[in-house]
């Protein structure tokens, strides 16, 4: 599921550390200046996406031998 910037409702990519508030890029300079200090979250497709790759890659490593 994609999370949604707080202010806006756009497609987040930051987060406050251990807080469940969600912001886009243009609302997190907005309020914060320094992006820096916030948390870049992915969303669950792309994390299933890592995964999936990760996995082949084992899968390949160990189908070679």
């Amino acid at each position: 599921m994609v999370k949604k910037c707080g202010i806006c409702g756009s497609a987040a990519q930051f987060q406050i550390k251990n807080c469940s508030d969600f912001y886009c890029e243009y609302c997190a300079c907005e309020q914060f200046g320094d992006i820096a200090l916030l948390v870049k979250i992915s969303s669950d497709a792309q994390k299933l996406k890592k995964y999936i790759d990760e996995a082949m890659v084992t899968e390949d490593t160990h189908g070679a031998h």
